[in-house]
C-alpha cells in the first residue's frame, strides 16, 4: 500500500474515533441527573419506577436527590421524589424507624416552605410516630420546631392486669327472722368490711391525649357480717355470720387524663359496671353452707374514680386509683331469703346455720395497682 493511502487511512479512522466521543459522552449524561442545574424547568426530576421501588439502594439514593433538590429551593422537585416512597407501605418497611422519620421530616420542611401547613402537619405527626423520641436538629425549620411542640404522644391501646383491696359498706332495708317472734331474732348492725379483694384484667382504647374508653374483667370477692342475738323466753345464745360473695365485675368507663406532669399523670374515670355472682357462702361457727341461690345472679352499677399513673420507659405504665362501686339494687332475692334444709321446710334445730338473709344493699370501695404494657402509640 502506498504511503498516501495509509495516511488517508489513518485519517479516516482517527476521524471516525473523534465522532464517537461526543455519542458516548451523551448517553453517559443522560443517565446523570443534573442535581445543580439553577433553572427548575429544564431539569426534571426522577421520579421512581416500579423496578426503581424494588432496589434498596436505588430508594436511598432518591432520597439524597430530594435532600439536595430541598437545600437548592427546588421545593416541587424534591416532592415529586419523595412521594412515592411516602405512599408505598412496602417500600416503608425497609425502612428503620430513623430513616421513616427522615422521610417525613423532608417532606414537612418542603411543605412549609410552600405554605401548604396542612400536609406540613400531617407530616409533622408522622415524624412522631415514626420515632416518638425526635429531637429536633439544626436545619429544622423554626415552624417545625413550634407545629413538634403542640404535639402528645399519647398510647392508643394497652393492656394489663390490675390487683388490689376492697372494701364493702352492707346496709339493711328490711330484717327478717326464721322465728315467728322477731323480736326473739334481734340482728345487730351490719358492719363495714376490710377483708376483700380483687384481680383482673384491664385493656383501653385512647380517643385522643386526654380521653380514654377503658373496661377491664376482675373477680371481685366482698365480705360482710353481722350477729344475730337468739333470745327466747328459756335462754339466750349470740350468732355471728360470716358472708363470702364472689363477684365478676366487667365495668365500662369514660376516663379523663390529665396530660403527663413530671413525675405522675392524675386521671379520672366514671361509667357502670355488670355484675355476675360467681360463688357466695355463709359460715357461722364451724359450719359452711352455699347462699348462692340467695344472692342475685346478675346486678349493675355505677362506678367513680381517680388515680396516678407513671411511665415506666417507653411500654410499660404503672398505676394507682380509688374508686367506689355503688350497686342499683339489692344483692339478696327477696322471695329465696330463707335457706332451709333443702326439703322446703325450715329446720329450727339449726337455726345458728340456717339464717332468713335481710333485703341488703352493698357498696364497694377499692385500691386498686395496675401494670400496662404500651400496644401502640398515636400522635394527637
Amino acid at each position: 500500500m502506498q504511503p498516501t493511502k495509509k495516511l488517508l487511512l489513518i485519517f479516516s479512522l482517527f476521524l471516525l474515533f473523534l465522532g464517537q466521543v461526543p455519542c458516548v459522552l451523551f448517553a453517559q449524561d443522560q443517565d446523570t441527573t443534573n442535581i445543580g442545574d439553577d433553572n427548575d424547568n429544564n431539569s426534571s426530576p426522577v421520579v421512581a419506577t416500579q423496578t426503581d421501588l424494588s432496589n434498596l439502594q436505588e430508594i436511598l439514593h432518591r432520597q439524597e436527590q430530594a435532600d439536595i433538590f430541598y437545600q437548592n429551593g427546588k421545593l416541587d422537585s424534591s416532592l415529586k421524589v419523595l412521594r412515592p416512597y411516602l405512599k408505598d407501605k412496602r417500600l416503608l418497611k425497609r425502612y428503620d424507624k430513623s430513616g421513616k422519620a427522615e422521610l417525613y421530616r423532608l417532606a414537612a420542611l418542603n411543605y412549609i416552605l410552600l405554605d401548604s401547613l396542612g400536609e406540613a402537619g400531617k407530616n409533622i405527626k408522622k415524624v412522631l410516630g415514626a420515632k416518638h423520641d425526635y429531637e429536633v436538629r439544626q436545619g429544622d425549620l423554626l415552624s417545625f420546631k413550634a407545629s413538634l411542640d403542640t404535639l402528645y404522644i399519647s398510647p392508643r391501646i394497652t393492656i394489663g392486669i390490675n390487683l388490689g383491696w376492697t372494701g364493702s359498706i352492707t346496709t339493711k332495708t328490711n330484717s327478717y327472722s326464721v322465728l315467728y317472734t322477731a323480736e326473739e331474732n334481734v340482728k345487730e348492725d351490719y358492719l363495714v368490711n376490710y377483708t376483700g379483694s380483687t384481680f383482673g384484667f384491664k385493656g383501653a382504647y385512647y380517643l385522643n391525649r386526654h380521653f380514654s374508653i377503658a373496661t377491664s374483667l376482675n373477680f371481685t370477692t366482698a365480705n360482710f357480717k353481722y350477729q344475730a342475738i337468739y333470745n327466747p323466753i328459756s335462754t339466750s345464745a349470740i350468732y355471728e355470720y360470716n358472708n363470702v360473695l364472689n363477684y365478676i365485675d366487667i365495668p365500662l368507663v369514660l376516663k379523663y387524663k390529665v396530660l403527663p406532669k413530671p413525675y405522675f399523670t392524675p386521671y379520672f374515670f366514671l361509667g357502670g359496671f355488670y355484675r355476675f355472682a360467681a360463688a357466695a357462702t355463709k359460715t357461722v361457727g364451724a359450719t359452711s353452707i352455699d347462699i348462692r341461690q340467695m344472692i342475685e345472679n346478675h346486678s349493675y352499677g355505677a362506678t367513680a374514680g381517680v388515680g396516678l399513673s407513671k411511665s415506666m420507659g417507653k411500654r410499660w405504665q404503672i398505676s394507682i386509683d380509688g374508686r367506689y362501686l355503688y350497686n342499683f339494687g339489692l344483692i339478696n332475692k327477696p322471695n329465696k331469703r330463707f335457706v332451709n334444709n333443702g326439703e322446703g321446710n325450715i329446720d329450727f334445730t339449726t337455726y345458728a346455720a340456717y339464717d332468713a338473709l335481710d333485703d341488703l344493699r352493698m357498696q364497694n370501695f377499692q385500691v386498686v395497682l395496675g401494670i400496662s404494657y404500651l400496644l401502640r402509640y398515636k400522635v394527637f
